[in-house]
């Protein structure tokens, strides 16, 4: 509403108008373009244009309240259809604009919404994929820590198994040693008693000669 329609009391209406000692308010006052259309309340007056009105009934652009349909209903002029139209046809136009503008402004949100959603989901994939690449790093960790371990346990039963390995062929060669230890006393006794068998054996055979020799002499 423009500064032109204000709702103004009677006595300045009136005055405005250059209307004096009015026994009746008049319903309608015509100046020029516009027109001061009488309240129901007879307390104030209305200011109205074919466009515009001061009353809170007025709404523009959707229809003519009912101060402008009782201040120009008997006036067919071509301005005045002119105006209205023109009203109407502007604000026609700024509706459309702001609805262009609320429909931009809801796209631009729902672009944004989309993209946002896509930004989310991004980082919930890749939170997910940096969660499996952990839980698959300490897998392996895990296997490896575990594949160290039995590593190590079989190489500590192997080097217990060479050590009584060890052991068991010290302990053998040992034996081995000792059994001939006492094979070569038992030749290098043998060996002593040889010369000792040798000569009994010399004397019992020189004896049996001795004595053939004298049985063939007493004969």
């Amino acid at each position: 509403m423009t500064t032109k329609c204000v709702t103004l009391s009677v006595s300045k209406a009136l005055a405005l108008a250059g209307i004096s000692n009015c026994e009746h308010l008049p319903l309608v006052i015509r100046m020029d373009e516009k027109a001061l259309v009488l309240s129901e309340k007879r307390d104030c007056y209305f200011t109205t244009t074919a466009s515009e009105c001061s009353c809170i009934q007025f709404i523009s652009g959707v229809h003519p309240c009912p101060h402008q349909i009782r201040a120009f209903e008997h006036d067919n002029s071509e301005k005045v259809a002119q105006e209205a139209g023109e009203a109407i046809k502007e604000r026609l136009e700024i509706d459309q604009k702001e609805r262009l503008k609320s429909e931009q402004e809801e796209s631009k949100e729902e672009r944004w919404k989309i993209e946002l959603e896509k930004h989310l989901k991004a980082e919930i994939a890749f939170e997910q994929s940096q969660c499996e690449f952990r839980e698959r790093l300490k897998t392996e960790w895990e296997k490896q820590k575990d594949q160290k371990a039995l590593e190590a346990r079989l190489k500590k039963e192997h080097r217990e198994q060479i050590k009584e390995q060890q052991i068991k062929d010290r302990l053998q060669i040992s034996n081995q040693i000792m059994q001939l230890n006492v094979k070569r006393k038992t030749i290098d006794e043998a060996m002593r008693e040889v010369p000792l068998i040798e000569g009994k054996t010399q004397l019992i055979k020189k004896r049996k000669e001795d004595k053939i020799i004298a049985h063939v002499r007493d004969d």
